[in-house]
């Protein structure tokens, strides 16, 4: 996969509490050998696959130099920040552009979009847990 660099003036705006599958979790914890505090998903917003939220103010997983994970190591939610999945019309996904914790949105989101859509639906057609 490709790393998506949206963010590269920012290490840690959109790391806060991120959703995070019951399959992220276990591949972390596993291949970190850590324990992640977690909290409950509160919104309604994909909680067929994110139940789970990670806990704290700031990601547990937020290093001095950015996110300890490698890339392909992160949550789906993680790789396509600032973009968030959404189901309008099931089964189809559609990914909304989410600024409100950005200060230096401005890059050139469409072309931005077209890539982060095409790394999307690479994911969510290897992955079941997204076939809803």
């Amino acid at each position: 996969m490709t790393l998506l660099s949206n963010c590269a003036n920012c290490i840690n705006h959109c790391c806060r509490r991120p959703l995070i599958s019951e399959q992220e979790i276990q591949n972390i914890e596993n291949k970190y050998n850590i324990t992640l505090e977690l909290s409950n998903n509160e919104t309604q917003h994909l909680t067929k696959i994110y139940k789970n939220r990670i806990k704290g103010p700031i990601c547990q997983l937020l290093g001095e130099h950015g996110c300890i994970l490698n890339y392909e190591d992160k949550p789906v939610i993680c790789k396509i920040y600032p973009w968030i999945p959404y189901q309008f019309v099931p089964p189809a996904w559609e990914l909304l552009l989410d600024v409100t914790r950005c200060d230096k949105a401005s890059q050139d989101w469409t072309l931005t979009y077209l890539t982060v859509k095409k790394e999307f639906n690479k994911i969510i057609d290897l992955d079941p847990a997204w076939q809803l």
